[in-house]
């Protein structure tokens, strides 16, 4: 590890969406490490092809810590969706830390008429195949809840991809589509002034901003088990002491009571792990998820 860390503005790239629930997470994490390193630590939004073009960028750049990715299960879905990448996922990339785990909800447009999740189950089963729900394109966290509810509920409906998930609600909203899987805190005021139906929420628990919506695991769906979480990975041959050195940093970050505060007001559960533990989740993974993307017949759209 070079003495002096780092020896200039850190960007970190990452594909969520700017306004989205990972965006909003990883902008207050960069603001404390700007504080303590000494130097700014900048979020840099590359959305688009499913994660790939974020993803891309940091996997050519410099293994020096300078160039840092943030991201969530899409990474990890990629190879199911792609017969070839510009880059692997389990070669190119070493996690640094889980910066959070995003408690999702399943949202509708108030006008389809349904207000529980049983309702909405009995109503798409009628309408085969004819209710929408919209996601970010690929294996976004929320086109995977929604894959796993479909299937867990045994139920059918269109997709309708959008280019993030702040778009994909927006398409809820308008009535463009009907319905979407997405992180709870972009919801919370749109559900409290009712322009928005929250019907069930991802866990085993309720969610402290939505105390009212029932889990999946309360309505009998606990088998619905898609964990969106975010977190800070580096280029793989970056120095391991570096790494585990800004893990340990951004750990403390996460835990701190401010920050973990303005997280879990945002309906997010801030986990702040160890470089070697998010290291070990994110190989299980990689293992889990391209096999069942390529079994479900998820396209990048």
């Amino acid at each position: 590890m070079a003495e002096k860390y780092p020896l200039r503005p850190v960007r970190i790239v990452t594909s969520s969406p700017a306004g989205s629930s990972g965006d909003v997470m990883i902008r207050l994490v960069a603001q404390r490490l700007s504080e303590e390193y000494g130097q700014q630590f900048i979020v840099d939004n590359r959305t688009g092809g499913s994660g790939v073009v974020a993803a891309q960028a940091v996997a050519r750049a410099n293994s020096d810590g300078h160039t840092l990715l943030f991201t969530g299960p899409n990474l990890a879905t990629m190879p199911g969706l792609f017969s070839e990448l510009p880059f692997d996922p389990a070669r190119d990339f070493r996690g640094v830390s889980e910066v959070g785990i995003v408690q999702t909800a399943l949202v509708v447009n108030p006008s389809i008429g349904t207000r529980t999740v049983k309702d909405f189950i009995q109503l798409a089963k009628t309408k085969a195949g004819r209710l929408t729900f919209g996601s970010a394109a690929g294996g976004s966290g929320g086109r995977l809840s929604m894959e796993m509810f479909m299937r867990t509920a045994g139920i059918s409906l269109m997709h309708v991809p959008y280019r993030g998930g702040p778009q994909a609600l927006t398409g809820v909203l308008t009535g463009e589509i009907d319905a979407t899987f997405t992180g709870v805190p972009p919801v919370i005021s749109h559900v409290k002034q009712g322009r928005l139906a929250a019907l069930v929420v991802s866990g085993d628990k309720r969610s402290n901003v939505l105390p009212d919506v029932p889990s999946l695991a309360e309505v009998g769906l606990g088998a619905v088990d898609v964990e969106t979480w975010f977190g800070l990975l580096a280029p793989a041959r970056t120095d391991a002491t570096l790494v585990s050195h800004l893990g340990k940093s951004v750990s403390a970050i996460v835990q701190e009571r401010e920050v973990a505060g303005r997280i879990l007001d945002q309906g997010t559960l801030p986990t702040g792990t160890s470089a070697n533990a998010f290291e070990k989740k994110y190989r299980r993974e990689i293992a889990r998820w391209p096999r069942l993307v390529r079994e479900w017949g998820i396209k990048p759209d």
